[in-house]
């Protein structure tokens, strides 16, 4: 995406980043499972559902990390303890996910956020490849090898949620795009063939956000 598309949505505080002079949109569906704080059972109602989030890429201090425009959720208390806790812009949609036994994925998700412009995504994908680490140096780690999170708030400011994960094990992947308007609310257009990845899980653990600004 050019710089001066992503610009108006993210804070001036946040520095846009980018890879050869690009900045990049990535959409990022998932299952989320067994959701739980430390030394705590999985939260109520959390045990397992599926998300789409549209995030950007930005500095702050000289760390990189995440800044995301949306997360649609089908989960209730997810929603509400991402709003509260880490100030996200999480947002309440139905949604429905299937996989089978080969690693293909199915999903479609209908924003119902009221105070959002509606928005949809519709795909089916699978693995198209043995899984590896990307390579140093490449789009591909670039794009996935983030350990921290931006959010802004007007109660909080700018934030920096620090996560930790091992590294990505991406396989190349098949995507069958059949419904995507997650781009439309933020004016953003594109035409050229996606970037496509898949990994079969990721253990992730988030600590408390902290101000940076």
């Amino acid at each position: 995406m050019p710089h001066e598309l992503i610009r108006g949505l993210v804070p001036h505080e946040l520095e846009l980043d980018a890879f050869g002079g690009q900045c990049y949109v990535a959409a990022v569906p998932f299952r989320m499972r067994t959701v739980r704080f430390a030394g705590c059972p999985p939260v109520l109602g959390t045990s397992a559902f599926p998300e789409v989030n549209l995030r950007t890429y930005v500095t702050h201090g000289g760390r990189g990390g995440v800044f995301f425009l949306s997360l649609d959720a089908k989960d209730e208390v997810a929603v509400t303890l991402g709003r509260r806790m880490y100030g996200l812009p999480y947002l309440h949609a139905h949604m429905w996910m299937h996989t089978d036994g080969s690693g293909a994925v199915g999903i479609s998700s209908q924003r119902t956020e009221h105070r959002w412009p509606a928005a949809e995504f519709a795909a089916a994908y699978r693995p198209d490849g043995p899984p590896a680490l990307a390579p140093a140096g490449s789009l591909e780690r670039w794009l996935t090898e983030r350990y921290c999170f931006y959010t802004a708030t007007p109660a909080h400011g700018i934030r920096r949620t620090e996560i930790h994960h091992l590294p990505w094990q991406l396989q190349p992947a098949a995507l069958k795009l059949t419904n995507n308007t997650m781009l439309d609310p933020f004016a953003i257009s594109h035409s050229e063939e996606p970037l496509v990845h898949y990994s079969a899980a990721q253990h992730v653990v988030a600590w408390s956000p902290v101000p940076v600004i």
